[in-house]
């Protein structure tokens, strides 16, 4: 028997829950309220116009992935991951709260802190939690994966719990609860340990190597996000179709059900089969490739009503598939190939480009 490896698998499972009920809280509170927020602007209270709101709403997208280089930045640089982590917590949770106050200048106030915060919150969470499975690189991959499904579970929660008591306990109650969601998120990170471990890969492979592949990452995984926003756009025929044949709006949010499915399902393989990072990712891209082809030929073919359908639920599933085998194992290989202490840049990095990648996308396809 390994000693030494069941006590690692011992405080690999001790950190996932940790970081896992970090994100699933935080999850719970940016969801729940990002999901009334809408609402909250157009309603009786503020009286925004629908224009105005969606310009803030537009504004606060583009700060909370901006924020994270910069949160991403003072977490390694500066402050420390850990300390970066709860700080971010606690602007969330200030920022939410300030909400309560129902004044236009607590709004931006708020938003503003709320921006900040979740930029000094997520990447300087990917970079502590990366690093915590240093020493049992081989389960990276399902490391990510598994933060992936509980953020999925998040979002589901906070859009259902906040979305459901909004009508009948109003919009404070509901950034309150939000808030606090939030506040119970940095209790698990702040009773863990800091882990400054060094990857046994770092030292492999030259200086110039690394950079080329974390750089090819970086486009890789900008790539999919650019094919992804593509086909929303491109599929709309296909997509009508589906809501004709099958009678119900809910067969458009058919590649999120697949993708939901697929994380878990690549969850719990990736952790008793062990295959190469690379690998995976070169799988993704193919069915990556596959998917784009498929969505462009179908964009310029007419086909039956019932084809079309059938030609979406396809298409969705392959895109789904790309996203589980690009999406976290870049982030996984990142890892492998960055260095520890500027981790949380690189996440920054990562939501920059998926950012510009937003922004690209509504000029061109739009």
């Amino acid at each position: 028997m390994n000693t030494s490896a069941t006590i690692t698998d011992s405080k690999n499972i001790k950190v996932s829950i940790k970081y896992g009920l970090s994100i699933l809280f935080n999850k719970l509170g940016y969801y729940g309220f990002r999901s009334i927020f809408i609402f909250f602007m157009i309603g009786e209270t503020m009286n925004l116009s629908r224009a105005e709101a969606y310009e803030i709403y537009g504004s606060f997208t583009v700060g909370i992935f901006a924020s994270q280089l910069i949160g991403g930045f003072l977490g390694d640089i500066l402050i420390g991951n850990k300390k970066a982590i709860i700080l971010g917590g606690l602007l969330q949770v200030i920022g939410i709260s300030l909400l309560c106050l129902n004044s236009i200048t607590s709004l931006y106030l708020g938003l503003l802190l709320f921006c900040i915060g979740n930029g000094l919150y997520l990447p300087n969470f990917y970079s502590n939690y990366s690093k915590s499975f240093l020493d049992n690189s081989k389960f990276m991959d399902s490391a990510f994966l598994g933060i992936a499904i509980v953020t999925n579970i998040g979002a589901f929660l906070g859009v259902f719990i906040i979305g459901s008591i909004a009508d009948s306990y109003g919009h404070t109650v509901c950034f309150i609860l939000s808030a606090l969601f939030i506040l119970i998120s940095i209790l698990p990170i702040y009773k863990s340990k800091n882990s400054n471990k060094e990857p046994t890969n770092t030292t492999k492979g030259s200086l110039l190597k690394r950079v080329l592949i974390i750089n090819a990452l970086l486009i890789v995984s900008g790539l999919f996000w650019l094919s992804f926003e593509y086909s929303y756009y491109a599929l709309e025929n296909l997509r009508s179709a589906a809501v004709n044949i099958y009678d119900t709006q809910q067969i458009t949010q058919i590649g999120t059900t697949f993708s939901n499915i697929l994380y878990v399902v690549a969850f719990i393989v990736f952790s008793f089969l062990i295959i190469k990072s690379k690998y995976k990712i070169w799988i993704g891209v193919i069915v990556l490739i596959l998917s784009l082809l498929l969505t462009i030929y179908t964009k310029s073919t007419s086909f039956s009503e019932f084809t079309s359908a059938q030609a979406f639920i396809s298409i969705s599933f392959l895109f789904a598939l790309s996203e589980v085998l690009i999406v976290p194992i870049a982030k996984s290989l990142l890892t492998k190939y960055g260095q520890p202490k500027y981790y949380a840049i690189l996440f920054g990095l990562v939501a920059i480009i998926n950012l510009w990648v937003t922004k690209m996308s509504n000029l061109l396809f739009q």
